[in-house]
């Protein structure tokens, strides 16, 4: 997806979905780094990994 922004999607529409699965590490690296920095909660990037275990076991 050309210019995509993961914060401006709904996280439970399908095309978020794979754009961060088929991503992973890029997104992965952003979100730890937020996570250190506080932005993010350890929760949020679980329930993201969460979603993507389901989206691919479907």
């Amino acid at each position: 997806m050309e210019n995509f922004n993961s914060n401006k999607l709904d996280q439970n529409d399908k095309d978020w979905i794979e754009e961060v699965s088929d991503n992973w590490e890029k997104y992965l690296d952003k979100w730890l780094l937020d996570y250190k920095n506080g932005i993010l909660e350890k929760q949020d990037i679980i329930n993201v990994v969460e979603k993507i275990i389901i989206y691919k076991s479907s």
